[in-house]
């Protein structure tokens, strides 16, 4: 060795305790400066699973949210589908008419359901037309208008035309063309 380590060892084996103190303090110093380190590391990996924690959060209290709003789509598509008609059921179609004209009181005067076209059916419905005359006062022809715009059958008008039926009176007819939609 040289000279230089001699006298290095001579004077740490005659202080020992600085020697132990010293040593001590540069190991203390080493791990505090790792352990910092460290900890710089497990902040950021903290903060990363604290803001998923958050989304978590929202996502599961919006849970519930979800599902009434998944059930109320199933049931307006239900009440949807239940709400078309059966071509075939000229009956029940005719008389869905018929009811309305019953709550209205006006008077169907001429009822016709035609054949829907061929290839008008899209997959989950299809359009099945139907003509209407009506008559009465301007306040049941209105009224028979209004329920039938409100009634549970989906459709929509495609012409009408609104007359009086005398000069003197307040007797009117509308002709309706309209669509229903129905299963295909």
């Amino acid at each position: 060795m040289t000279a230089f380590f001699q006298r290095a060892f001579g004077l740490m084996k005659e202080y020992a305790f600085v020697t132990l103190c010293t040593v001590v303090f540069l190991g203390a110093g080493t791990a505090g400066y790792l352990v910092r380190g460290g900890l710089k590391l497990m902040e950021a990996d903290h903060e990363v699973v604290r803001s998923e924690d958050e989304i978590q959060q929202k996502l599961i209290a919006g849970a519930a949210n979800l599902r009434a709003d998944r059930d109320a789509i199933a049931a307006a598509a239900q009440e949807m589908t239940s709400s078309l008609l059966i071509e075939e059921n000229l009956a029940d179609n005719l008389g869905y008419f018929y009811k309305i004209e019953d709550q209205s009181r006006a008077r169907i005067s001429d009822l016709h359901q035609m054949p829907a076209p061929l290839g008008a059916a899209n997959g989950t419905s299809k359009s099945v037309p139907f003509t209407v005359n009506v008559t009465g006062s301007f306040a049941q022809v209105f009224g028979f208008l209004y329920q039938l715009e409100h009634g549970s059958r989906l459709m929509r008008i495609t012409a009408f035309t609104l007359d009086r039926k005398a000069q003197a009176g307040d007797s009117v007819v509308l002709d309706l063309n309209l669509e229903m939609l129905a299963r295909p």
